[in-house]
């Protein structure tokens, strides 16, 4: 009798052994589960938050392109130069300094008498190729929803502000225009961009921190 009772206490603690065993594996190999895939979309939203910075820089820096060209444009003309001093005079100091010229005089509309509609700035057009992706992926609201706004609001204003710069049809709209451009590119590359790449810094060193590798 007390071999069989033995027999069904061994056989009980070895069931109850397999069954806690193969409960604790499962926990372990959920939790490693879990573990990975956030990981994975951490790093993932490292890359999408890289990619879509370096798109922010390049349109930044192709839009202050797009503007000196244009200023070399104008400092060509006879007229803008036989005014320089007079166009000088009634434009904002603070434009006219960060050698983007033409704003101020669009704001002020002085040299409108003296170029004609061919003198008008051609339409750029954003690069939006990483901004149009992200669309599509739900890591995308990991990013600070400010820095998104911002992007968000930056590709709407150029692109509503590039139609009107290069027409003449509503001369207050193309004077608000060239103001918008120079203003909201200002703002991204100093204010926007400098905080997201301290923010994308951080992350960098959490993730490196966790053993995740960054570098290709």
């Amino acid at each position: 009798m007390a071999t069989e009772l033995e027999l069904l206490v061994t056989s009980g603690v070895q069931l109850v052994s397999t069954v806690l065993g193969v409960y604790l594996a499962a926990r372990a190999a959920h939790r490693n589960t879990v573990e990975y895939e956030v990981i994975r979309a951490e790093r993932e939203g490292y890359f999408m938050r890289a990619a879509l910075l370096d798109e922010m820089k390049d349109n930044i820096a192709a839009v202050d392109a797009w503007s000196m060209n244009f200023q070399a444009h104008l400092d060509k003309n006879p007229a803008i130069v036989a005014h320089a001093e007079e166009l000088k005079a009634g434009a904002d100091p603070e434009i006219l300094k960060s050698g983007h010229a033409w704003v101020a005089w669009w704001k002020a509309g002085s040299a409108f008498r003296l170029t004609d509609i061919g003198d008008n700035p051609h339409a750029l057009t954003l690069s939006t190729l990483i901004w149009d992706a992200m669309k599509q992926q739900s890591v995308t609201f990991q990013l600070p929803a400010d820095f998104l706004s911002s992007v968000r609001r930056y590709h709407r204003d150029i692109a509503s502000s590039m139609e009107h710069v290069t027409t003449r049809a509503h001369l207050e709209r193309q004077q608000k225009a060239a103001v918008t451009i120079w203003q909201e590119t200002r703002y991204m590359r100093e204010a926007v961009v400098p905080a997201f790449q301290q923010r994308l810094a951080r992350l960098r060193k959490e993730l490196l921190d966790k053993g995740v590798t960054l570098d290709a």
